[in-house]
């Protein structure tokens, strides 16, 4: 694993443990977007999909947006 996914992996992680939803939507939409270049849709799309499906207010922020526009695409192919 690259020393970038590592540290994605770990943002993401710690910010799950630490219940911050904003910063873990961030780190997965970062993390969904270096899969989907290497080829791992399915990876993508099984870290974003139940992610934005706790999100329960601020549909309209800019991090929340990007995910469903790359589950849009993830699903579409």
């Amino acid at each position: 694993m690259a020393d970038g996914e590592a540290w994605l992996r770990l943002a993401y992680g710690r910010a799950l443990r630490q219940h911050r939803l904003g910063f873990a939507m961030r780190r997965a939409n970062d993390l969904a977007r270096l899969w989907i270049t290497q080829g791992r849709r399915d990876a993508a799309l099984r870290l974003l999909d139940p992610l934005a499906a706790r999100w329960r207010e601020g549909q309209e922020t800019r991090d929340l947006r990007a995910a469903a526009s790359l589950l849009e695409s993830l699903r579409a192919n």
